[in-house]
């Protein structure tokens, strides 16, 4: 179980440190927070209540600038086990009013201080629903977010920026979301209060994932569902295969497969879902037909 630590406070407001450049150049000027620096992407909003830390960090939200439409973001601090992924694919963060001084007994850092080491650029002083209200009603746009002490941008720069972005459609983000080398789920079950993530001992196999942006606590909602270790977990392209053990190659075939879910453009997905269904049904051997579908 982490332990409390000392909170830290948050800043005194700044004016105009933060900055949002849309691609049909309106601009939205607040207080920068985290990481200094800019950062491009699709602007989307989310409007849950909680669990802020895991969304930031669900792999699915890779190339985008989350726009928050609840007020209260940052209140209970981050920790060290509300993670969905090893690594944070969010390029911003959009809050509606200043994050204030975390009160919850499992805190262990203040948002801010959280978004600054995973790199994030964010702004707050927003009026986020009126920005939820524009996306619901033209799509969402392609986005550039800054934030600087200083309260210097260049707009025409990042204007540019924005305007040359190529945009979600264009990228394949399972390649780079998806697992590096297959691995095996440790079997950590989901989150107790006083206990945490309880850990699964069972070494029976149920599952075979196919990652193309794999949340955590999927994996551990399974882990406790069929109590068993339930899978392991292999890349969302077909080099994956070949790279597979012997044993694996017979579990993979044995087993139940799992396609997980991912980031939001499907494109790319689905590409990479016929080859991998191809190659688990018919072992790499002949492409799917219409008498031997994969999907």
């Amino acid at each position: 179980m982490i332990k409390k630590v000392k909170k830290t406070h948050s800043k005194n407001s700044q004016i105009n440190t933060g900055i949002l450049v849309l691609e049909n150049k309106k601009v939205f000027k607040g207080v920068g927070m985290g990481y200094q620096g800019e950062a491009t992407g699709e602007v989307c909003f989310n409007t849950s209540l909680t669990g802020y830390q895991e969304i930031i960090s669900d792999p699915s939200y890779a190339g985008q600038i989350i726009n928050f439409t609840f007020p209260h973001i940052g209140n209970v601090g981050t920790n060290k086990e509300d993670f969905e992924s090893d690594k944070i694919w969010t390029k911003g963060v959009i809050f509606n009013s200043e994050i204030t001084s975390p009160s919850n007994y499992r805190s262990f850092q203040h948002l801010d201080a959280w978004l600054k080491k995973n790199k994030i650029v964010g702004i707050t002083g927003l009026d986020t629903r009126s920005l939820t209200n524009f996306i619901r009603d033209k799509g969402a746009p392609k986005g550039t977010i800054a934030y600087s002490k200083k309260g210097k941008f260049n707009i025409s720069k990042l204007t540019n920026l924005t305007i040359k972005w190529s945009g979600l459609k264009n990228l394949d983000l399972a390649e780079k979301v998806t697992t590096q080398k297959n691995y095996t789920w440790k079997g950590l079950k989901t989150w107790k209060k006083e206990a945490g993530f309880v850990k699964n001992n069972k070494k029976n196999f149920h599952v075979v994932a196919i990652d193309y942006g794999i949340k955590k606590n999927i994996l551990r909602y399974f882990s406790l569902i069929r109590n068993t270790q339930v899978c392991f977990l292999i890349m969302a392209n077909s080099m994956a295969y070949h790279v597979l053990s012997a044993k694996e190659k017979v579990l993979l075939h044995l087993l139940d497969r799992w396609l997980s879910c991912g980031y939001g453009v499907t494109n790319f997905c689905k590409l990479h879902s016929y080859e991998m269904l191809s190659i688990v049904l018919f072992e790499g051997d002949r492409k799917p037909t219409k008498q031997h579908p994969t999907i």
